[in-house]
Formats: C-alpha cells, sequence, structure tokens
C-alpha cells in the first residue's frame, strides 16, 4: 500500500513522509520478530514448559506495544492519501469519493 503511495503522488514531501511510514513499520516488524522469538533466556523455554531455570518477559507488554505500533501505522497509512486529494483541483462530491475509494485499503 505504501508503495502504490509513492507511485500516485508527485509531491515530495508526501513521498518523505510514505518513506517515514515505511522505515518505521520495517523497524517495528523486524525488531517485534527478535523479540518474540527471543523473549525467553534460554530461547527452549518458550516451548518447552519442563524447563525450570531461566526467565522469561512479560508477553502481554510486548504483544500490546506492537499492537499499538500497528494500529497507529494502520490509521495513518489510511489517512494519509486525504492530503493529496484535498489538493485536487476537481469539485467537493469527487474528492469524498476519491478519499473514500482510498480509505478501503482499511477493510
Amino acid at each position: 500500500m505504501l508503495l502504490f503511495y509513492l507511485r500516485f503522488s508527485p509531491y515530495r514531501s508526501f513521498k518523505t513522509v510514505v518513506w517515514v511510514f515505511i522505515v518505521t513499520t520495517t523497524i517495528y516488524s523486524f525488531l517485534g520478530s527478535f523479540e518474540f522469538l527471543w523473549n525467553c533466556q534460554p530461547i527452549a523455554k518458550n516451548w518447552d514448559v519442563t524447563i525450570t531455570g531461566g526467565k522469561c518477559i512479560d508477553v502481554a507488554k510486548i504483544v500490546l506495544t506492537y499492537s499499538l505500533l500497528t494500529v497507529v501505522t494502520d490509521i495513518g497509512m489510511v489517512c494519509l492519501p486525504i492530503t493529496v486529494v484535498r489538493k485536487l483541483q476537481v469539485p467537493l462530491r469527487e474528492k469524498v469519493a476519491l478519499a473514500a475509494l482510498f480509505m478501503t485499503g482499511a477493510l
């Protein structure tokens, strides 16, 4: 979706914001993957309940943080095209239709 946004907008500032979203999403997804993998020391404690030594961090906090970041970036991605549509020189009815069309990506 973000790569599509890069293609349709001629505005440099919009493309910069899209790149910020791409980098942010990539970084927190990459780090989140490793955090889910290495949330326990030793790693085998994740799936082996017989291991009594070691420790695990609270998975609920990881999931809550990851979910919050995902929701914020998803809302931002859905709202991004509205800034471009507002600048178009078309009637209001067409602007609303275009914004609604882009926002269907939220579904």
